[in-house]
């Protein structure tokens, strides 16, 4: 094993021993930036699959089991956490858009409003009453954004872990 993973990240270990950090590394070198430091906390994915590989070798060598079993049983969790985060990516994916939406309609009914005629920029602009309901309008979107990227936050945190 220590042989293999010398040959996968392309440079000779110090002493013939396998640690999670030459693990890590080696994950490292391999994958590509978009996979490392890309969406979701790529990173903590490579920090997951390091440890658990880090498990399968050390059982091995504990217990004297094949090795290939034990790579095999990483492999098969590594497949059905890339089908969760697919799924949480679908899943979430038109939720996402309906927050795109949903926060740039104010500018679009203010801009539908001038189309018309209305001049409803006029109106937010001049005026004690149209500053009133522009700083309560904005108050009320300053306080969505916060809301939904607490939302977004605590599902990413979620899916980490």
């Amino acid at each position: 094993m220590v042989q293999a993973f010398e040959e996968l990240g392309g440079t000779p270990f110090a002493t013939p021993e396998l640690t999670r950090l030459r693990i890590t590394m080696v994950i490292h070198s391999r994958c590509p930036l978009k996979e490392q430091f890309g969406q979701g906390g790529q990173s903590g994915q490579v920090e997951r699959l390091s440890g658990e590989l880090y498990a399968a070798c050390r059982l091995s060598l504990t217990l004297g089991c094949e090795t290939d079993r034990c790579l095999q049983a990483v492999a098969e969790s590594l497949k059905r956490q890339r089908l969760l985060d697919d799924l949480r990516a679908n899943a979430f994916a038109m939720p996402k858009a309906t927050m795109k939406l949903l926060m740039a309609l104010p500018l679009l009914t203010v801009l539908l409003g001038e189309g018309m005629g209305v001049h409803s920029l006029v109106f937010l602009v001049s005026g004690v009453k149209g500053l009133a309901c522009l700083g309560f309008a904005l108050c009320c979107y300053t306080f969505g954004l916060i809301w939904i990227r607490a939302l977004m936050r605590q599902d990413d945190m979620k899916g980490a872990i």
